[in-house]
């Protein structure tokens, strides 16, 4: 399958709380999923989790990314994801300030 690929402008301001991301639809087909996160400013790790669901009301986590306070960006690859639907959820925990910018997806 010929990779598919996804940029969400996120603008996403820690200071605004925990948030979700709109859901995205997977092309059909697609079971790897690779997802980079920019941001900056952090002065905390932020917690990123993408959900997968096959109704998109239903939604269960998957796998978790760490935004580290210390770089500008995060990278993880998800193989043999058998889904229709994504969504990430951030959770700011102690983190007051920054934002995250953007959400790079690459399918296959």
């Amino acid at each position: 399958m010929p990779l598919s690929r996804k940029n969400i402008l996120c603008n996403i301001d820690i200071a605004d709380g925990d948030a979700y991301l709109d859901y995205i639809q997977i092309p059909d087909g697609s079971m790897n999923i690779t997802t980079q996160f920019a941001y900056s400013g952090l002065d905390a790790d932020v917690t990123v989790t993408l959900q997968q669901s096959l109704d998109c009301k239903n939604f269960d986590d998957v796998a978790t990314i760490l935004l580290d306070k210390d770089n500008t960006s995060s990278t993880v690859n998800v193989l043999d994801v058998l889904t229709i639907w994504i969504r990430y959820r951030i959770v700011v925990g102690e983190a007051h300030t920054g934002n995250i910018s953007e959400c790079n997806l690459i399918f296959n």
